[in-house]
């Protein structure tokens, strides 16, 4: 009689375990946002960019699509194969200050560069990158929209004669409370 009972207890939690794997997930009950947004870097004697797109914010994510503009200073192409965009929410954002828990995978831009071939360019130049950019970028738990924004991350190596030394720029949209109405 014991081993029927336990028997009967191990199907049970069995059959139990096998209907919790097949449950569909939970559907979100706050719709998408989306809204666009423009962010422009700080002036900056090497690279600088100017990143619009649009953006959605849903469970927890940030979507983002973008197309960027970079200018690069005179000097060879061949300075640029390590530029990287990466992109991040800003909590507790201040001008010159700014938290951050998690930023995007990096993008590699070299391949959708197009340095005409010949000499060094004399002056700046702007080349728009032909394609859009996708980012999946996670809020911080806790993260107050009011004080958040979209940042956005130049990265490239910046070589000397015996070394290579990382530089960033960075960028950053409006208040993200602004692009989003208040849940109800």
């Amino acid at each position: 009689m014991t081993e029927s009972r336990l028997a009967f207890v191990v199907g049970s939690v069995v059959l139990i375990q096998a209907c919790a794997r097949n449950s569909q997930p939970a559907v979100s009950l706050i719709p998408a946002q989306s809204f666009t947004f423009s962010a422009q870097t700080s002036p900056d004697t090497l690279l600088e960019g100017l990143f619009e797109g649009t953006a959605t914010i849903r469970d927890g994510w940030i979507s983002v699509e973008v197309k960027p503009t970079l200018t690069f200073p005179p000097g060879p192409q061949e300075r640029w194969r390590s530029v990287t965009i990466r992109t991040f929410v800003a909590t507790d954002y201040r001008p010159g200050t700014w938290k951050t828990a998690a930023v995007s995978t990096p993008v590699n831009v070299w391949r959708f560069l197009d340095f005409s071939r010949g000499p060094a360019a004399p002056a700046r130049r702007s080349m728009v990158i032909p394609e859009t950019l996708h980012f999946q970028v996670p809020i911080p738990k806790g993260a107050d929209l009011a004080t958040s924004r979209l940042g956005f991350e130049l990265e490239w190596v910046t070589l000397y004669k015996d070394y290579g030394q990382t530089e960033q720029n960075y960028a950053f949209s409006g208040p993200l409370a602004a692009a989003r109405p208040p849940t109800p």
